[in-house]
């Protein structure tokens, strides 16, 4: 049996100035052995309060918490809070969903933003339609309140009215199979199936716009030959095994006859060309390729996948290679067309999104860097190229793209 006591707490509202008395406790289920981390952050976050901290563990997660749960609830709380042992917040984060609380009476379940593990990138955020269907995406101005409607959210640091929860049918937390009795697509997680019940019950769950807080994920490091770090997601070294640690890369074998680099080829590399790219081993930058050999090298959608810091060093790397009187081909993803084109209709276009950000398929697949003609013709200059011009691509990549911005420039002899 957990022995704690909850106690009265007056709590005024800083922008209303409105006063009210409240019971509330928390509760986390763990596993018998857990982040320590966390462990630390929640006691530092909630010394002080007199919030009395449940933890709780057993055979599963679901079972775990709606103990925990009952307990605040039979000591007579109005709100609990429950809280995930891979979650960081601060004191901040509570006061903020106390006083949303306060201030929004109707709301029966409040949660902050938080960011999925596993290497996806996406938020917890339960979003519907008026048809019921999840939303994937939706418009800025669905956030500018302080708080915002959802059909589910997440239990990292969540607070639940204990009167709306009383009133939800138990158990709270039930996983259960598909129609097959496989835990596949279309089967229901504890915490879904919380939300739904919940939903259906009559209950209003609600982001809290203006509060964030992190989430723990696992992030191996590896010394790579450079004996610098290479940083890989626990979700990723599962799906693809350990990286390409061999930074410096094999001799790439220089031809007779004209000289022709296709940096970052990818799937798409180029017949006459020596098509250089990360998956084969080869690195575009640096170059493991000796000084002034190259008569052509062409960059097509790979500039901006490097840190804006690094614009001027990788440029002046592929100019480098060239001989005098060489020329350099960059294409990139042009910001002037993108911003052309969400103003004049395409604003729900998801594609703009991949031109500005890249598509996230793999570590690699992040831009980091946006260009328009202006910046790209003055970053050519610097790195010591003449005659900037545009240029026409006449292969099937990412240069053949309306959205991309071709210039090449000339190696001053």
């Amino acid at each position: 049996m957990i022995n704690f006591q909850v106690k009265t707490l007056t709590l005024q509202d800083g922008q209303t100035e409105e006063k009210r008395e409240i019971r509330i406790g928390a509760v986390t289920s763990v596993p018998r052995l857990a982040f320590s981390a966390h462990w630390g952050e929640l006691h530092k976050a909630f010394e002080g309060m007199n919030i009395p901290v449940l933890k709780v563990t057993g055979y599963s997660w679901g079972a775990s918490l709606q103990r925990g749960l009952k307990m605040l609830v039979d000591a007579g709380c109005d709100y609990v809070i429950t809280i995930d042992y891979d979650s960081i917040f601060s004191q901040e984060d509570i006061v903020g969903l106390i006083t949303l609380a306060a201030r929004y009476p109707q709301a029966d379940a409040i949660f902050p933003w938080q960011v999925k593990r596993g290497g996806v990138d996406q938020l917890l955020l339960g979003l519907r339609d008026i048809h019921g269907n999840p939303l994937h995406a939706a418009p800025a101005y669905v956030f500018n309140d302080e708080m915002t409607a959802c059909a589910s959210g997440h239990f990292g640091l969540t607070l639940l009215k204990v009167d709306a929860l009383k009133n939800t049918p138990k158990p709270w937390f039930w996983e259960q199979p598909d129609v097959n009795g496989e835990w596949e697509d279309g089967k229901e997680d504890a915490d879904m199936y919380f939300w739904r019940v919940f939903r259906e019950s009559g209950h209003i769950a609600c982001l809290a716009t203006d509060i964030r807080i992190g989430h723990i994920d696992e992030d191996i490091l590896w010394p790579n030959d450079q004996l610098t770090v290479t940083r890989q997601s626990m979700h990723e070294y599962q799906q693809k095994g350990r990286p390409n640690l061999k930074i410096v890369a094999p001799p790439i074998l220089v031809p007779e006859g004209p000289i022709m680099l296709n940096l970052g080829s990818g799937d798409s590399p180029l017949n006459g060309w020596i098509n250089i790219d990360a998956k084969d081993g080869h690195w575009v930058f640096p170059l493991n390729v000796p000084d002034a050999v190259a008569d052509q090298v062409r960059a097509s959608h790979i500039l901006e996948h490097f840190s804006h810091r690094l614009t001027s060093q990788v440029l002046k790397e592929w100019v480098r290679v060239l001989k005098p009187g060489g020329v350099l081909k960059v294409a990139v993803p042009d910001f002037d067309w993108i911003v052309r084109a969400y103003s004049n209709g395409r604003r729900a276009d998801a594609m703009l999104e991949y031109y500005l950000f890249g598509g996230h398929v793999d570590t690699n697949d992040y831009h980091k860097a946006l260009f328009n003609e202006d910046k790209l013709r003055t970053a050519l200059t610097h790195a010591g190229l003449i005659d900037i011009q545009r240029w026409q691509s006449d292969a099937r990549d990412c240069s053949s793209y309306q959205v991309s911005l071709n210039l090449q420039g000339m190696k001053e002899g």
